[in-house]
Order: structure tokens, then sequence, then C-alpha cells
């Protein structure tokens, strides 16, 4: 590792200022999800679907947040949220990452039993702020270099996102929709019997190639 990247104390204070601003209003702002989603422009998904065979595979995870982050070009994943927008806490109907957005069951990604909760990075680029959580499956090669670099979380407490276990198989699953939670998900994904629906773009409606660097300025979110 590069000398410039977050020390285990600093990624324990970063922690614990990110526990600090969702907890600012008091108990952490949970929400029940069935689904996990990501939005990318028409031609990403018809990219994995005429010519991937309908795989949509994992890439190394870019410069977005802080510079210092332990994930940035180490870890292969794919980014979802499951932040639920407006009054009546519905899935979203426009992104500035593209038009067309994918659902999927957030078991599928966040099942307990098979999976491990990692924290990241706590950054933001102007005032919304993010927490990065990278979600792995048990004994991979991405959960091997979480568990050495990152700092593992309860999957059934903690203040981003959690399970709750109904019965021996089954759980719900809450976000805290008063940051926005990226999910890191370092598997590959087979889009066949996944929900696709059209929405808006907003801005350019694609990411950046590169990823947005966070903003240094912020008292908040940085060291």
């Amino acid at each position: 590792m590069s000398s410039d990247e977050f020390t285990a104390q600093e990624l324990r204070d970063l922690f614990r200022k990110c526990c600090g601003f969702v907890k600012r209003n008091g108990y952490p702002n949970m929400e029940k999800i069935e689904y996990l989603y990501r939005c990318k422009p028409q031609d990403y998904w018809d990219d994995i679907r005429y010519f991937n065979n309908n795989l949509m595979e994992t890439y190394i995870k870019d410069d977005n947040g802080h510079s210092e982050n332990l994930i940035n070009g180490e870890i292969d994943g794919l980014f979802f949220s499951g932040r639920l927008c407006g009054s009546n806490l519905k899935l979203p109907n426009s992104s500035p990452f593209g038009n067309i957005r994918m659902d999927i069951k957030s078991y599928l990604i966040l099942n307990p039993n098979k999976h491990n909760f990692y924290f990241a990075d706590f950054y933001c680029n102007k005032k919304l702020h993010y927490v990065t959580i990278v979600v792995c499956v048990n004994n991979s090669d991405a959960d091997d270099y979480c568990q050495d670099n990152l700092i593992k979380l309860n999957k059934f407490a903690n203040p981003f996102i959690k399970a709750e276990q109904i019965d021996g198989r089954r759980h719900n699953f809450y976000i805290n929709n008063d940051i926005w939670v990226e999910i890191f998900y370092t598997e590959d994904i087979n889009l066949n019997g996944k929900e696709f629906t059209r929405i808006r773009a907003t801005g350019k409606g694609s990411s950046n190639f590169d990823g947005v660097p966070n903003n240094k300025r912020c008292k908040i979110c940085n060291l």
C-alpha cells in the first residue's frame, strides 16, 4: 500500500465521524427496502445484453471519494443504491447516472448468511454526504482483502444498511435514508430476470470515468 492511504487509525476516525453524522438527530433514519438499484444509460445495458451474454461484470474501484480510500484501485465491484426518494419513499424516477434503472431484490446482494459488510469511506462532493459500504461474499478474495484493511460491520446492527432476521431463512433489510449509502458489491451479476425501468436522466446522464474526488474543504467528512 502507498503511504498516502488511510492508516487503520485514520479509517477508524473517519468511521466515528460518519457514525456521528448519521446519528446527529438521534437515532439513524432507517427505512425498509425491498430492492437495490443501479442506474446507467441504455447503451450500457445493451452492451451487456448483446456482447457479454447478459453478465454484468465487476470493474476496478475508481478514484471516487477520498484519495486515501483503501479500496481505490484495489478491488473490483459494482455500485448499487437503496436510497428511497420523495415523501412517499419510492425508487427514483430520475438519475444523473443514466436513463435506465435496474432493480434487484435486496436479499440477492445483502443476504447476511452469504455476505459480509464493510465500511470503506465517508465523503461529500458538495453538500450531500455519502458512505461507501463494501459487500463481499464470505471468504472470497475481496472479502479477505476487506477483512484485512476495512472496518467490518455488524450485519444486524449498524447505522448504514442492515438485515433483520424474520426466521431462519428470511430477512428484512433497512437503509439509512439521511445519507447516500453506496453499496459496492464485489461479484458479477447476471441480468436474467432483473427488472428494468426507463427513468429521466439528469445532468449529463452518465457517471464520470475516473470518479469524483471528495470535497477537501468539508469539516464534517475530512480528518
